[in-house]
């Protein structure tokens, strides 16, 4: 009974501990919110933004691991629902729809941050570059088998050729290639027609 109740205490108070980083994380990105009302340079208020976006990923997921019974692990469905729904959300005149399918997958709360701003990075760049006349789709995949995952992000922009990703030094194939790293998986990025990145992985 005693390791019962020093068990259920433990789990209240990693609710406690979730609920409150995610409250800080808001707080966080309200003040670069406010900053970012000052600023009158457009590609700087754009990197604010997007700096807001990092930090949302990460105060959705203490949010679904404060709401959810296992406090342990997150699931990644709604967490990337969520976060997508929101993101797209912010570009409501390009008219872009998104698919998400990852229902059944539960993911520990690191696997689930590097997913979550590897995709916010991955959503923010589609936006902003992938579609221009056609408002375009994009999908995010996430499945298990075992011990073993596979990410999955396309979009149906027309992508790049595959000799500039190889150069490339821009933050976002920098992040791709740290967030493939951090995750210990193997990196595949197409673009033959559209942009895919595949990153598989095993989970701790």
């Amino acid at each position: 009974n005693k390791i019962d109740a020093d068990l259920q205490e433990r789990e209240v108070l990693l609710r406690v501990i979730h609920h409150r980083v995610k409250n800080n994380l808001n707080v966080v990105s309200s003040l670069i919110q406010i900053q970012g009302r000052r600023i009158k340079d457009e590609d700087v208020k754009k990197i604010f933004k997007e700096s807001q976006n990092y930090i949302l990923s990460m105060s959705k997921v203490h949010q679904h691991l404060y709401e959810q019974e296992d406090v342990k692990k997150i699931g990644m469905g709604l967490y990337l629902e969520s976060l997508l729904k929101e993101l797209v959300g912010n570009y409501w005149n390009k008219g872009v729809l998104y698919d998400v399918e990852a229902e059944t997958v539960d993911l520990k709360l690191g696997e689930a941050l590097v997913l979550g701003i590897l995709s916010t990075e991955l959503v923010t760049n589609s936006l902003k570059h992938a579609f221009h006349s056609d408002p375009g789709k994009i999908n995010v995949n996430l499945t298990k088998d075992g011990d073993s995952c596979v990410y999955r992000y396309t979009d149906s922009g027309p992508g790049f050729e595959s000799d500039k990703i190889d150069s490339s030094n821009s933050f976002g194939i920098k992040l791709i290639r740290l967030s493939a790293e951090q995750l210990r998986g193997q990196l595949d990025l197409q673009t033959d027609g559209e942009f895919v990145v595949v990153i598989s992985f095993k989970t701790k």
